[in-house]
């Protein structure tokens, strides 16, 4: 529905006027929302106060707002909560917390107001303390995750421990090992050459195209504009026999055997920006083909593609990288929430060195970051395996480039 930013300072002058009023409520209007089709997700954030800002204090928070008297029929599901960073406050607030909790309102954002008048009352209950400020940040219409630690690539490592329990769980792994330099030598100039084949075909076939501006799709290339384009390679090439090799070799394939275990076809392309290029949308690449999660996050169908980036150059905050948002491939609900991943605590930066790589499942919210330096181009050679009976459609065009 909306990220919020609508706060509710804890004051007692009208509270015991609005729990009435609230009560009231309750008891005539129960009928609107008396349906698990009415359940929302709401992160509440409660800031500016020293007991918010350890991890006892959360636990106590977060027992209090179980406890609070919201009417049965509403379900109220207080799922999980997390210490703000201190990044995330300003210098005026001591500590701070937000807080998910999902459930049934009369409609996806009118009931925010009713909400922080709730969790204000249990909060100063529990605390015996007014200073504090309550914000609803964010409400979606179904799973929300929510994360207490940022994740990094050494947390996000692949083949560390728990390593496919993880990435069921957040949708993205790393793999700080990096390929054999001397492939990577190999593979270079190959890309480049290709590069340069692709946009002189343009150039010839299409004048009309804006290349770099224009969105198009063709067979072997597309590209959503913003000077960022993702073309496809024939692996069965002779000049791309070392890629081939690598996409059956490469040190990530046997976690691909792994969860993909009835086998697997894999298509490679070159996604590349131009200097200039700007941050992309929130997008995902893959669709939701079969069960999402509920909304504790559970119960999502296992990945038919896994995608690995593997950048050619080393990535960093000039020339940019892949933004990930993580755990936001349980659920489609989340699409068009990309920006909420900053304020849930939940996007990784996949900033690696030539040779690395970072997988992530198909359907994962991630955008490319903008380019900003002068006249470096980055190339990323994209590795997408997927489930034998998967057909990708999405992505590319019907008509050849080079017919």
């Amino acid at each position: 529905c909306a990220m919020h930013g609508a706060a509710a300072a804890a004051t007692d002058d009208d509270d015991d006027d609005a729990r009435a009023r609230d009560d009231a409520d309750e008891r005539a209007e129960c009928a609107m929302y008396d349906d698990e089709r009415a359940r929302v997700s709401c992160v509440v954030r409660v800031v500016k106060g020293d007991f918010v800002a350890s991890d006892d204090g959360l636990v106590r928070a977060l027992r209090a707002l179980r406890c609070a008297p919201f009417a049965p029929e509403r379900d109220v599901r207080v799922r999980e909560g997390r210490v703000l960073m201190r990044e995330e406050l300003d210098g005026a607030r001591q500590g701070g917390m937000d807080v998910c909790v999902t459930w049934r309102a009369r409609s996806c954002s009118s009931e925010e107001r009713r909400l922080t008048r709730v969790v204000e009352r249990a909060v100063r209950r529990e605390f015996r303390s007014g200073a504090f400020d309550v914000e609803v940040v964010l409400i979606a219409p179904g799973y929300v995750p929510l994360l207490s630690v940022r994740e990094d690539a050494s947390s996000l490592r692949l083949y560390g421990a728990e390593t496919v329990d993880g990435f069921l769980d957040k949708g993205a792994a790393t793999l700080t090992q990096t390929v054999d330099p001397l492939r990577l030598d190999a593979i270079r100039p190959r890309v480049r050459e290709f590069i340069a084949e692709i946009e002189d075909r343009m150039k010839v076939a299409h004048p009309n195209i804006a290349f770099g501006t224009d969105r198009f799709a063709f067979k072997e290339i597309g590209s959503r504009g913003g000077w960022r384009f993702d073309a496809l390679v024939d692996l069965q090439h002779k000049d791309w026999e070392e890629v081939r090799l690598l996409s059956h070799d490469a040190p990530w394939v046997r976690f691909i055997d792994e969860m993909l275990p009835n086998g697997w076809n894999v298509a490679v392309s070159v996604v590349y920006s131009y200097p200039g290029a700007k941050n992309q949308e929130w997008h995902a690449d893959g669709r939701h083909l079969d069960r999402e999660c509920d909304f504790e996050g559970c119960g999502a169908a296992p990945p038919y593609g896994i995608c690995v980036f593997m950048p050619l150059i080393d990535l960093n905050y000039d020339v940019g990288f892949t933004q990930f948002f993580l755990k936001s491939h349980k659920t489609s609900k989340l699409i068009g929430f990309g920006e909420a991943s900053h304020i849930l605590n939940a996007s990784y930066d996949g900033i690696l060195n030539a040779g690395q790589s970072v997988l992530y499942d198909y359907r994962l919210l991630h955008r490319g970051m903008a380019n900003n330096s002068v006249d470096v181009v980055r190339p990323v050679l994209q590795f997408l395996y997927t489930a034998p009976s998967y057909r990708e459609t999405k992505n590319y065009g019907t008509e050849s480039l080079w017919a």
